[in-house]
């Protein structure tokens, strides 16, 4: 609720270091929605807003999009 606030860029350079390590795939939600609360966090300091759950929302679809959709025009054999 804010008072780690200062905490969170050291923690997500950490993660991003391990997802990397792992070879997974990061939605980084911090950085996607601009590395500010104002606006996406509502009035409990916790829960996000209408506007910020559309967000995250849109950054893990264009995440899943960009890691698993296949091109239009690749052509997949069937075995």
């Amino acid at each position: 609720r804010g008072a780690g606030a200062s905490a969170v860029p050291d923690l997500n350079r950490r993660i991003a270091a391990l997802a990397a390590d792992q070879g997974a795939v990061l939605v980084d939600l911090y950085s996607g929605l601009g590395g500010s609360p104002v606006g996406v966090i509502g009035a409990d300091g916790l829960h996000p807003t209408a506007e910020g759950y559309t967000r995250i929302a849109q950054l893990w679809f264009d995440a899943i999009v960009s890691s698993f959709e296949a091109p239009a025009n690749v052509r997949v054999r069937a075995f």
